[in-house]
């Protein structure tokens, strides 16, 4: 495998592609009307393909775009410009700039697989990098940095245990970041010494230079497959364990609880709740869960309604206060009402294949998907009445930068007491 540097400058390439933000599709949903009930519309942005270098030609503009890029993870910075991370050419980062829509593409050194992305408490953009899980040698986990301003320097720190494979990455309440491990073998059982951890990372330092000490803790239940991780309106951090049908709890001391949901489920994506509340996707069961922050021994379960080729990935907080998630094959973008009685309703894409899998609340007061079958950026659009529309990118704005310093957007009406003082509280065993 090729050497990965640690800290480097980045080589921007600055994409001759001027996109057009909401350049819209042939939409077979009508126009809203201002009703609260009304169903969303759908905008989608190419973005270029990144094959290691700018295109030339750049990738056609829509409608009918073919390219190789698939945006994965898609986060915002305190200026609202977009960023995502790239699962077909894997090691590569896109920046999309508020005022002109110009794109940057930031190739990450080495072979790694570059997941999340998200706003740091530093201003920066962070992002949790598998290593080469694919490769049969060795490989190595990092959770690297990149400046949102130029010279864009990208900064890598490997995980003590090397083959980790971060995926999941958050901001939690102590302001260090946190991130799951989930196994060190692509196909097989979880190795001895290889992810199945919760791992905090602890920048410190300046743009110019930073360094970071990381700390490892081990599950209690062996080969769990922790995916995704939140920061919890408690002040702890809460992940889903996908192979053994949990959530997990860790406070920022590393004391951890694990949570056994109803049968037959696998959690994958996690978020707080407007309500206080934690909220996930639940692919085994095909539904949309809650536990409650304080009482975690409640869960409920509501079912997605049946679509075909379903499979529900991410989750977030709306503006209009419910619950959104992505239903990646069946190409739709769901909600769930956070009050009783929690109807969830599936919209579809209008673009053929899209296949949405991150969302996220965007600074533009719309919700903002990653679609890796068409190369583009999606943007559902909640109201077209304006008043409303400001509201809604007021509050995106702000959950944005509070949950880059792990302020929750919503404080849960009964408290838990002291983080860790729960009956049934298990240290992990830190790394």
């Amino acid at each position: 495998m090729r050497k990965r540097s640690l800290l480097l400058a980045a080589g921007a390439c600055l994409a001759t592609l001027v996109l057009t933000m909401g350049t819209a599709f042939a939409d077979p949903i009508p126009s809203p009307s201002p009703s609260r009930s009304s169903p969303p519309t759908f905008t989608h942005t190419p973005v270029p393909c990144p094959n290691g270098s700018c295109m030339s030609p750049p990738c056609p503009t829509l409608p009918g775009a073919s390219c190789s890029a698939a945006p994965y993870s898609v986060a915002f910075d305190r200026d609202g410009n977009t960023w995502w991370t790239e699962s077909r050419d894997l090691s590569t980062i896109g920046r999309m700039d508020a005022k002109t829509h110009a794109v940057q593409l930031f190739s990450v050194p080495g072979d790694g697989v570059i997941d999340r992305i998200l706003l740091g408490p530093d201003g920066n953009m962070w992002f949790s990098d598998q290593g080469a899980y694919y490769d049969p040698e060795p490989y190595q986990g990092h959770v690297g940095r990149i400046l949102t301003h130029a010279p864009y320097t990208l900064s890598e720190f490997a995980t003590p245990t090397a083959e980790s494979r971060p995926l999941g990455l958050t901001v939690g309440a102590d302001r260090n970041l946190w991130f799951t491990e989930f196994f060190s073998q692509p196909l097989g059982p979880v190795g001895p010494s290889g992810g199945n951890a919760i791992g905090r990372i602890s920048p410190f330092g300046s743009d110019a230079q930073i360094t970071a000490s990381i700390t490892e803790f081990s599950l209690p239940t062996p080969k769990a497959g922790p995916l995704d991780i939140a920061a919890g309106p408690d002040g702890n951090l809460w992940f889903t364990e996908a192979f053994v049908n949990q959530i997990g709890r860790i406070t920022t001391r590393g004391v951890i609880t694990e949570y056994p949901l109803p049968a037959g489920g696998s959690p994958v994506a996690i978020s707080q709740g407007p309500d206080g509340n934690i909220w996930f996707t639940d692919r085994g069961v095909n539904s949309i869960g809650r536990i409650l922050t304080h009482d975690p021994h409640t869960v409920s379960l509501f079912p997605v309604p049946p679509s075909p080729n379903m499979v529900l990935y991410f989750i977030t907080d709306g503006p209009d206060g419910n619950m959104w998630f992505t239903d990646v094959f069946g190409n739709d973008v769901g909600r769930v009402l956070v009050k009783s009685p929690n109807t969830v309703t599936l919209y579809h894409d209008p673009l053929p294949s899209a296949a949405p899998r991150d969302i996220k609340c965007g600074p533009d007061g719309n919700l903002w998907t990653t679609e890796q079958g068409t190369s583009t950026l999606g943007q559902v659009h909640l109201t077209n009445n304006p008043a409303t529309a400001e509201r809604y990118s007021a509050q995106c704005r702000t959950n944005i930068l509070r949950a880059s310093v792990g302020i929750p957007t919503k404080v849960p009406d009964t408290q838990p007491g002291d983080q860790g003082s729960n009956p049934g509280d298990n240290p992990g065993s830190q790394g």
